[in-house]
């Protein structure tokens, strides 16, 4: 699967970078005021989708709990994987 370059989130293009092995950062983290988001070289596809809720959390100026925000994270992904025909209805028109 490829990895995304960049996403459309909330009507605004954001970035994302992934980082090789070795990087000096290596952690996943979102930059909202360059539109950014940063993946470590160790990030999964659960991580970018933690990463794309900070994007929503800055968009909408928000302040949630990282605790908080880990738990929504883990909890859309549990339920995409648990649900790929919940995906395909989300995707059709």
């Amino acid at each position: 699967m490829v990895q995304p370059e960049s996403l459309r989130i909330l009507g605004e293009d954001w970035a994302v970078i992934w980082l090789g092995i070795g990087a000096a950062d290596e952690r996943a983290h979102t930059d909202g005021e360059k539109r950014t988001i940063v993946m470590g070289p160790h990030a999964g596809r659960e991580d970018l989708l933690h990463e794309v809720i900070h994007a929503i959390e800055f968009s909408y100026n928000l302040d949630i709990d990282h605790t908080e925000l880990q738990i929504v994270a883990r909890g859309i992904w549990a339920i995409c994987k648990d649900n790929p025909e919940f995906l395909e209805y989300l995707e059709n028109d």
